[in-house]
């Protein structure tokens, strides 16, 4: 019978020499642009729905400047404070 090590199981595919967590992203395709991704990744919402991850450099250029947009958009519809009861 083999002999189990944490390289064993952890280090598995691309990130065999590295030891990432089975979480990570690395080694994947970025959503937006498709460059690998070479860190955990970003969550790409609200621009891709999950499943997915997109690199760092898309998520600071389309990700979050999205994210600003939708909020803008969304205090202009309905005020700044839209959950809040009017008092």
């Amino acid at each position: 019978m083999g002999t189990t090590t944490a390289q064993s199981v952890i280090g598995r595919g691309p990130m065999s020499d590295v030891n990432h967590s089975p979480g990570s992203a690395y080694g994947r395709p970025c959503v937006l642009c498709g460059e690998t991704i070479d860190d955990y990744g970003h969550n790409p919402e609200p621009l891709v729905d999950w499943p997915g991850r997109c690199c760092s450099t898309c998520n600071d250029t389309k990700v979050i400047p999205g994210r600003i947009a939708l909020m803008t958009y969304i205090r202009r519809m309905y005020g700044p404070n839209p959950s809040k009861e009017e008092e």
